[in-house]
């Protein structure tokens, strides 16, 4: 490898902090969301998490690709959905959107 030449991260594109709100705002529709927590490092937003809905049932978890503080990693950056019971406890998910090529791509789910 060419010394000093940029690596795939370095080079590769994430989504803005506006960007993944106005996906959340999408995904939650007009009940909105309430942030739980976000994390950052010196690329910027790398996770944030997030309450839909009255009843706290629905949470959208935003990760950006790569290896992170807390021990967190992910794959790909892409937003996840999961759905609690009423104790709070997780019972589903999927993928709800990925970001590729600079863009939100939905991932379709059928249940």
């Amino acid at each position: 490898m060419h010394e000093g030449a940029p690596t795939f991260e370095q080079t590769e594109r994430f989504p803005t902090q506006k960007e993944v709100e106005d996906l959340f705002k999408e995904l939650a529709g007009p009940e909105g969301f309430q942030t739980l927590r976000q994390e950052e490092d010196k690329q910027g937003l790398y996770l944030w998490e997030a309450v839909a809905g009255a009843d706290g049932a629905t949470q959208y978890v935003y990760m950006r690709k790569g290896r992170h503080d807390k021990n967190l990693q992910a794959s790909a950056t892409a937003i996840r959905v999961v759905f609690s019971d009423e104790g709070g406890i997780p019972i589903g998910g999927h993928v709800a959107a990925k970001y590729e090529g600079g863009a939100w791509k939905r991932v379709e789910h059928t249940s």
